[in-house]
């Protein structure tokens, strides 16, 4: 059971989920394979839901409003977004 790519990521959330890996002595197990699909799953749902919030011209690029009014906006969009997709 290999971390590679997730190393150090315990630091900063404690109930990090991480993929197996093939290890050079040893093949990943049909039960790690399982977990494996699962978390893309998840991952692959979080991630279209990050693309439907980018495509608001005002998260990709960087906002210039003097009035630091951006955390309303970004709760305004993100109830928009989570309504369209029924959470």
């Amino acid at each position: 059971m290999e971390y590679s790519g997730y190393q150090g990521i315990n630091h900063y959330h404690k109930n990090s989920v991480y993929p197996y890996k093939n290890a050079k002595s040893m093949k990943v197990s049909s039960q790690e394979k399982d977990h494996n699909t699962l978390l893309a799953k998840t991952r692959i749902k979080v991630e279209h839901v990050i693309r439907t919030l980018k495509t608001f011209s005002i998260l990709p690029h960087r906002y210039h409003n003097k009035r630091k009014r951006y955390h309303i906006k970004c709760n305004i969009i993100a109830g928009i977004v989570n309504l369209n997709h029924g959470f």
